[in-house]
């Protein structure tokens, strides 16, 4: 079966985690937004030059090339495909974060009950 030019060969892990694209000139802080095991999202506020560059994001990174931009949105191809396994701990990783997200949301709003500066 042909694929369509454009089109994804392998799904994409959504991610809402913190990295750093650095590359020979500079390094940045970004959004993870997706990741597969050939390339990766991200999202950030500042300009990036072209060529080679590193993505890491929690104990991982890998070498890529941006193959695309648009708006604050980057699209990384990996030079070398990155094992399968660091999907799963970034998804389970992901997962942790979201989780984390929520207890600290639900502190603040019981804190915000307690100080009088909330209705239930």
């Amino acid at each position: 079966a042909q694929v369509q030019a454009g089109r994804r060969t392998e799904s994409r892990l959504r991610t809402n985690l913190r990295a750093k694209l650095v590359s020979r000139e500079d390094e940045e802080r970004v959004r993870l937004v997706n990741l597969s095991t050939h390339g990766a999202c991200t999202e950030h506020p500042g300009r990036l030059s072209g060529g080679d560059l590193v993505l890491k994001w929690l104990q991982f990174d890998a070498v890529g090339v941006i193959t695309w931009t648009a708006g604050n949105y980057v699209g990384i191809k990996f030079l070398e495909p990155i094992p399968y396994e660091w999907v799963l701990a970034t998804r389970l990783s992901n997962q942790g974060e979201k989780i984390e997200r929520k207890i600290d949301e639900a502190r603040r709003s019981a804190l915000e009950w307690v100080e009088g500066q909330r209705a239930i």
